[in-house]
């Protein structure tokens, strides 16, 4: 990784814009139609022909996954939508920009559209709004307006202009029972016509909250009016006078009534400012107006302050399908609270927002509803809740992780799905949390590889940490920044690339002598590069100009973003994408824009050889980047040989030959007298089945022995014991006997173990049956386990004889369901070994030969092929420049694979068939 400085000018707003981009260049990513495209192996199966809801948040850009991800990495990412997320990216990706130029000026971007969160309302530095985005495989069209939405939290304690209250109603009231409002008693009556202060209970809650906030507001001697607001049968009642003075203005209800209310007395006058809001109507604009309007509009607003001081520092996560917002509440000092909202549409304003309910369970209460988790006993205010998508056994995992200001990293469970939000205690995870660099140390957002399990994770003291999820260990650190208050520490959460296994990490002062350098702390800014596999080896620096220094306190470095061409890399050669990051200037604190490449050194050229050495140098690397690495190599002529041993018997002088060595050209001649070195066979012959006596005559010397070897390829293989509960055929291998190449397949019976649900299908109201075929067994039965899909199936009867596993039928005949799938597997010994391959002595087998309609794997096609044998030994082989014919390559009963010109042939067949 190198380092080229593309502009040194005052743009702090151009760096501002460098992070907006980041920010709704990802988010607004599916406003296009994405169904054409380009797909990639391993893509989740959820991404395509389907509606793929999409929420993105502050990790979807410190996750990411490049063109060349492998299938294995999509598999265990396929149900995490960062993934598809960087699929849909890769498939949009646009030429790369070549318009930034060396001191060049950026054209003024035009604003669509802007919004204001509130007089006393603020979005905390570096911290970003999540955005739902309710089908990234449609073009969006008006009914986005409403589907889609973004959600901010922000940094304020929350107030309301008017003093409020809310109730709900769990059925239908009771006729008799009774509401009261600031003395004001309401009854509930059987009677549709009650007026006054009796209201018409109806036949479900939703009937009695619209007809008690009727009465309430008919009798605004209450001091309050009230809204139904539906389809939740919540009734809030509004204090009629502005500010403090609404406020403790008493409510109760009695128990026939089936109503509860949220407070005992209306709360909350003040100067109204909502702290977690969403907005919607955003395909907006002006000249020419967009889509949605001019403007956005507020979708839903509420008031989350749960403690003195409370304010949302972080940012806010959505669920996959976008009903329910994670956050985190802190405040100044001591209290960390992460809470878990289910909202409801068109409820609250940004002056006068909702108080939603308490509740334990988010996945059964009603919205507006809220549960809330304290944590820790410190401040978090840079750590956003990481929350991880993945699905084990068929079911979300619903974890999270976050940090706190006082080096502590906290596991949560039963986030969005519950019963119950809590804080892992197991597997060496605890309710205090685990200390992550020590006391007093704030912590950025955790970001998870899934590949390693490593979630990484920055810290003031300027390191960066790896600490493996499963068994929360930290199993490396290395130093980025120096720790300094003055931009020494790590800010921002690391970027994680999980395609090329790489994070990244930055700080505005760096550590003395960063890796590859000989440098002085705390004289520049830095990015830092390692492997996620290692973890954290390999790491490579990026100077960023001067960074902090002097009497700069308050400058820090933050992750940057990628750019398109980086996300386009398909693994073949360097990456030519770049990583761009806003720094300072070489020696100043004027904002610039660094632009990070990821070409290494990829070939040297000598330009001198110099003269004299007798030992390779060392070769060392100097320049704005560091990790390249080469080893030197001496060259010249063939010195004076020497002769550690001169053998004998020799009766004319051997020709001296030299190979290796890379250099040509050397000659040399040799004395006389020598032992027999070697027996070359000319002609092997055929049919021995014991290796025949070997003489020796004439030559002028005398003494030398040898012993003959025959070789043939492997026929057959007994079993000699079957072993027990294999549940897939083993791998067959030989060692020893001189030869190599043999290979041989084995075969399995017994009854059938288990099945494994391939696809659990969908709609089943009742279980399908399940039945066997083929597999060479019978008597093999078993059951199917309904949790609205095919869960799993239960064999009941195993059978018997089974030499492969026999295929599973799923009746769906009156289940309603359809699309399940299951395989089988079998529990048993081994039955037989037959070889399906021998290689034959390539050293004297040679080929002219020819292949008709050759196709890949050649599967259903005939091959065609002329061989002449000098000569080979071996089943189905015999004697010398014969023509045969190799065909009938149907279903891989013959099959041929070239090894060179000069290497012969390899040739699989039967061993009970031969060559025919």
């Amino acid at each position: 990784m190198r380092l080229r400085k593309m502009m040194s000018r005052k743009f702090m707003a151009g760096c501002a814009v460098l992070g907006g981009l980041t920010l709704f260049g990802t988010a607004l990513f599916g406003q296009g139609n994405s169904g054409n495209a380009p797909g990639h192996d391993g893509l989740p199966s959820f991404a395509i022909g389907n509606r793929v809801p999409l929420p993105v948040d502050w990790s979807f850009s410190h996750v990411i996954y490049t063109q060349n991800f492998t299938p294995a990495q999509a598999a265990r990412m396929q149900h995490d939508p960062r993934l598809y997320n960087s699929w849909l990216l890769q498939g949009h990706v646009q030429t790369p920009n070549s318009t930034i130029k060396q001191g060049g000026v950026q054209k003024r971007q035009h604003v669509d559209w802007s919004f204001s969160l509130g007089t006393a309302g603020g979005v905390a530095p570096n911290m970003f709004p999540a955005k739902f985005n309710f089908d990234v495989n449609a073009s969006v069209t008006a009914a986005n307006c409403t589907s889609d939405f973004v959600v901010y939290g922000l940094n304020v304690v929350a107030s309301d202009a008017q003093s409020t209250d809310s109730g709900r109603f769990s059925a239908a009231a009771t006729p008799g029972s009774t509401i009261t409002v600031n003395g004001v008693v309401f009854t509930a009556s059987a009677d549709p016509a009650a007026t006054g202060t009796f209201f018409y209970v109806g036949n479900n809650a939703n009937q009695s909250a619209i007809n008690f906030a009727n009465a309430v507001n008919n009798n605004l001697s209450t001091g309050v009016t009230a809204i139904s607001k539906l389809p939740s049968p919540v009734v809030q009642i509004t204090a009629i006078a502005t500010g403090a003075a609404g406020d403790g203005i008493p409510v109760s209800a009695s128990p026939g009534s089936n109503f509860t209310w949220n407070s005992p007395t209306t709360t909350g006058g003040g100067n109204g400012q909502a702290n977690l809001v969403a907005l919607e109507n955003l395909y907006s604009g002006s000249n020419p107006t967009g889509l949605c309007g001019s403007a956005p509009t507020v979708k839903w607003a509420y008031n989350v302050t749960t403690t003195t001081g409370g304010k949302v520092t972080t940012s806010p996560v959505l669920s996959l399908d976008g009903t329910m917002v994670a956050f985190i509440e802190s405040n100044d000092t001591n209290v960390s609270i992460l809470h878990v909202l289910k909202w409801m549409d068109n409820d609250g304003t940004l002056g006068q927002p909702t108080i939603p309910f308490t509740a334990t369970n988010i996945s059964t209460c009603a919205a507006p509803c809220m549960v809330s988790l304290p944590f820790g006993s410190n401040a978090d205010t840079l750590s956003s809740l990481y929350y991880d998508y993945s699905v084990a056994n068929g079911i979300p995992t619903d974890v999270g992780y976050a940090g706190n200001d006082n080096g502590r990293l906290f596991k949560f469970t039963g986030i969005f799905s519950g019963p119950t939000l809590a804080l892992a205690t197991t597997n060496g995870w605890s309710a205090s949390g685990v200390s992550v660099g020590g006391n007093n140390v704030v912590l950025t957002g955790p970001v998870l590889d899934a590949n390693t399990g490593n979630l990484f994770i920055g810290a003031s003291n300027g390191n960066l940490y790896s600490v493996l999820s499963t068994n929360p260990t930290v199993t490396n650190v290395i130093a980025v920044g120096n720790g300094s208050p003055k931009g020494g520490g790590i800010v921002d959460a690391p970027l994680v690339d999980s395609s090329s296994g790489a994070v990244f990490a930055s700080a505005a002062s760096n550590v003395a002598n960063p890796p590859g350098f000989t440098q002085a702390a705390a004289t520049k800014a830095l990015v830092v590069k390692a492997d996620t596999t290692t973890p954290l080896g390999s790491p490579v620096v990026a100077f960023l100009g001067q960074g902090s220094t002097g009497s700069v306190s308050n400058l820090d470095i933050h992750a940057g973003s990628f750019d398109n061409a980086y996300y386009a890399w398909n693994g073949v050669g360097g990456n030519p994408g770049h990583l761009n990051v806003c720094a300072t200037a070489s020696g100043s604190t004027i904002p610039t824009l660094y632009q990070i490449p990821f070409n290494g050194v990829t070939s040297l050229n000598v330009t001198s050889a110099g003269s004299g050495y007798t030992s390779a140098p060392a070769v060392s690397f100097t320049g704005d980047g560091s990790g390249a690495a080469a080893t030197a190599k001496i060259v010249g002529p063939v010195a004076p040989l020497s002769l550690p041993a001169g053998g004998g018997g020799y009766t004319s002088p051997p020709t001296v030959g030299f190979s290796g060595g890379a250099g040509s050209g050397a000659t040399a001649t040799a004395g006389i007298a020598g032992p027999i070195a070697s027996v070359n066979v000319t002609a092997g012959g055929s049919g021995y089945t014991t290796p025949p006596s070997v003489g020796f005559t004439g030559g002028g010397g005398s003494g030398a022995t040898a012993t003959a070897a025959i070789a043939g390829p492997v026929s057959s293989a007994s079993v000699t014991a079957g072993g027990s509960a294999y549940t897939s055929a083993p791998t067959v291998s030989f060692s020893g006997g001189g030869w190599s190449g043999a290979t041989a397949t084995a075969a399995i019976a017994g009854p059938v173990g288990s099945v494994n649900v391939t696809n659990g299908g969908s709609g089943y109201t009742s279980a399908p049956t399940v039945s066997f075929s083929g597999g060479g067994g019978t008597g093999a039965t078993a059951a199917a386990n309904l949790t609205g899909i095919v869960q799993s199936v239960s064999v009941t009867s195993q059978g018997s004889g089974y030499s492969s596993a026999p295929t599973v039928l799923l009746d769906n005949t009156g289940t309603n369901g359809t699309g399940a799938t299951a395989t089988a597997n079998l529990t048993g010994v081994v039955a037989s070994v037959g070889s399906d391959l021998i290689l034959l002595w390539w050293r004297r087998v040679w080929s002219d030969s020819y292949c008709c309609h050759c196709r890949p794997r050649f599967i259903h096609q005939r091959e065609c092929w002329r061989i002449r044998l000098p000569y080979a030994s071996g089943r189905g082989l015999h004697g010398r420049r014969r023509i045969w014919r190799y065909s009938d390559c149907d279903n891989h009963r013959h099959r041929y694979r070239r090894r060179g010109q000069s290497r012969g042939l390899w040739l699989h067949f039967r061993p009970e068939r031969g060559l025919q």
